[in-house]
């Protein structure tokens, strides 16, 4: 898996891709907390070749979610695909994000 961290306009992306299975989310779980220490702009999480997300993904997702809640922020989704959607879905978790089509969809919220 692998992260990358892009500004763009007045919001912070982080790009995901591949599968954000255990081992790779234990691997980037400090530089994707560090990368969130500063949400002086909108934080979206580009899910656009994202392939699969363990619990460990998902719980490291709502620790970041929470750290924006307490800056009255949120985390956005943008282009995550149906099954993994799913799982948001099924596990009740859907309502800790905004969810996105776009990159360009983050500007009209």
């Amino acid at each position: 898996m692998e992260m990358t961290k892009i500004k763009y306009k007045n919001h912070t992306l982080i790009k995901l891709s591949g599968k954000f299975d255990t081992l790779s989310a234990t691997k980037i779980e400090s530089e994707f907390l560090k990368t969130l220490e500063d949400l002086s702009y909108e934080t979206h999480i580009d899910c656009t070749e994202l392939t699969f997300i363990s619990s460990l993904g998902i719980r490291l997702l709502i620790i970041a979610q929470k750290k924006a809640a307490n800056q009255d922020k949120v985390i956005g989704l943008i282009k995550i695909n149906p099954y993994l959607k799913k799982i948001f879905d099924d596990a009740n978790l859907s309502f800790f994000f905004k969810f996105f089509d776009s990159i360009a969809d983050i500007d009209k919220k």
